[in-house]
């Protein structure tokens, strides 16, 4: 019933050839961009937060924004009170390092040099 010898096709098994692209930023690099007070102080503020829509248009995008930001807050209000301080630091620590990707991935595409 189920066939069992598919064929396979060996260029969906390959790395593309832009390879590269696909490899993030080394965490050398990230720690490099959060030593800049600037950088690391709206980090741990509000805009450290990774919004789905930067200038959002209508109420169903404002409402999603509200949702991530009370989301993130409803996350450390928990963990804090449940005294899950590695929760919390995973929280945080993710927080800061999407930040600074979102920063590196501006600045190789030349938006913020």
């Amino acid at each position: 019933m189920y066939a069992t010898n598919y064929a396979d096709d060996p260029n969906r098994v390959n790395s593309p050839d832009d390879y590269e692209e696909f490899i993030g930023p080394e965490c050398s690099d990230l720690f490099a961009i959060l030593d800049d007070d600037i950088i690391f102080w709206e980090a741990y503020s509000v805009e450290g937060i990774k919004i789905p829509y930067h200038g959002p248009l209508n109420d169903y995008q404002h409402a999603r924004n509200t949702g991530v930001y009370k989301d993130f807050e409803s996350d450390v209000r928990l963990a804090i009170a449940t005294e899950d301080f590695e929760s919390l630091g995973r929280a945080v620590s993710a927080k800061f390092l999407e930040y600074a990707a979102g920063i590196y991935e501006n600045r190789q595409m030349g938006v913020n040099p």
